[in-house]
């Protein structure tokens, strides 16, 4: 496990690509299972509870998926799915673990100026994590790194458009 999170690590820090990892169906379970998991974390921290954490949580990672095979179909090369499902999953689990402590002062802070620096340090790693996936992506589909990031914001701005409609806030 410590290799996996290393490899992660090196992945958000544009050193590896998503190649490195084997073609595992038990490695993807199981960066499915712990995607999911801090993807209700995360929830938990924005105050969200109930049926709606559950769904929202298998609704992001099924959006994850389809945008993955996607990308990837796009480019005749869905073979290369596992591979790059579990370094998206994977980097993104180390982003959301970050992140967590921050959206928890952002929303439970009791004074402005605490809550206002981790409200940008969350942008500032979703800006990451946007960069993260498209070094993935670059990699995974022989694009320019910025092509990757620019699908990658596509991706962003769509999954937040899809849940804003489906969860509106308050």
């Amino acid at each position: 496990m410590k290799a996996i999170v290393r490899t992660c690590w090196e992945i958000c820090l544009l050193k590896r690509g998503p190649q490195v990892f084997p073609r595992s169906p038990a490695l993807l379970a199981v960066m499915l299972c712990i995607y999911v998991l801090m993807d209700m974390v995360q929830s938990l921290a924005q105050k969200t509870h109930g049926p709606s954490m559950l769904l929202q949580a298998a609704l992001d990672t099924a959006l994850f998926a389809v945008f993955c095979v996607l990308v990837l179909s796009v480019r005749g090369l869905r073979g290369r799915f596992n591979q790059t499902f579990v370094a998206l999953l994977g980097t993104s689990i180390l982003i959301m673990m970050v992140q967590t402590p921050f959206i928890l002062v952002s929303v439970h802070s009791g004074t402005a100026v605490p809550a206002y620096v981790a409200s940008w340090a969350v942008v500032l790693l979703m800006a990451w994590g946007v960069i993260v996936i498209g070094h993935i992506l670059r990699h995974a589909v022989n694009m320019p790194f910025m092509a990757g990031i620019l699908v990658a914001c596509l991706y962003v701005i769509a999954n937040q458009l899809i849940f804003s409609g489906l969860f509106p806030m308050g």
